[in-house]
């Protein structure tokens, strides 16, 4: 991996937006059932202020620099995304409002392949613990 740019090397498909990781998928295979079209990532809502999920994912996870790949799309009932933060891999749950650490399998490529072929079953999932409160 090239220093200084974390989509290089590994990811090539990849490329950093404003708010989110645009997928060229001529190049990778996102999903059944997932989405990295922005109107469904609702970047306005969960990615710039004002739902505050980059924030808290920030505050409670440490997860400074988070920036969403894909999420189930309305009408699946679901809020979930895979996000990227310090070139690692993560699930967050918004109706559970829980985060977990993709384990396994590592690379994207391979992470979408078990998504595709298993759902969130295909991943080795670590839940997080969210930092306490200060205070408290």
């Amino acid at each position: 991996m090239v220093s200084g740019d974390p989509t290089r090397g590994v990811e090539p498909f990849l490329t950093q937006e404003a708010d989110f990781f645009r997928i060229d998928t001529t190049k990778a295979t996102i999903p059944k059932g997932w989405s990295n079209n922005p109107k469904d990532l609702d970047l306005e809502y969960y990615w710039q202020g004002k739902g505050d999920t980059k924030q808290e994912l920030a505050t409670d996870y440490g997860l400074k620099d988070a920036s969403p790949l894909i999420t189930k799309p309305p009408p699946s009932g679901d809020i979930y995304f895979l996000f990227r933060s310090s070139s690692k891999y993560y699930i967050w749950n918004g109706i559970e409002n829980s985060v977990c650490f993709i384990a396994g399998p590592e690379t994207l490529e391979e992470i979408f392949a078990a998504m595709d072929k298993f759902g969130l079953e295909g991943l080795r999932l670590e839940l997080l613990k969210p930092n306490p409160a200060p205070g408290g």
